[in-house]
């Protein structure tokens, strides 16, 4: 598959790098469902952690990642940020988590992503 266009790459980008800075300098997330405020910490991977995650995507190269976990879905925006940087899109995320429950902020997960093993050649 081809890349995205520079553009919508660099506006994906930009989105997910911004909800990111946002979400870890308020340290909260406003649930749609019920507009209960979560505290995002110390549940939710931190800044470092997600780094590391970014990281190893890029490093890896990878063109997918599977992501499992029942948390608020940080380190799924991580790993978006990295596919973004190596192949222009998120294509490939995949949640295992299809609970809806009250006050859930996200159908995904946030605590471990491992980067498949496909490099781009």
């Amino acid at each position: 598959m081809a890349a995205e266009s520079q553009p919508d790459r660099e506006v994906a980008l930009g989105r997910v790098r911004g909800v990111l800075a946002r979400l870890i300098r308020d340290g909260t997330a406003t649930a749609r469902s019920d507009g209960s405020v979560h505290r995002l910490f110390p549940v939710a991977v931190g800044p470092a952690e997600g780094a590391a995650i970014r990281s190893w995507v890029i490093r890896e190269q990878a063109g997918r990642t599977i992501e499992v976990g029942l948390g608020y879905g940080i380190s799924a925006l991580f790993a978006c940020e990295g596919l973004f940087t190596v192949v222009g899109r998120a294509h490939g995320m995949s949640s295992s988590t299809r609970i809806s429950t009250p006050g859930s902020l996200a159908r995904g997960c946030n605590t471990w992503t491992r980067p498949t093993s496909h490099r781009r050649r």
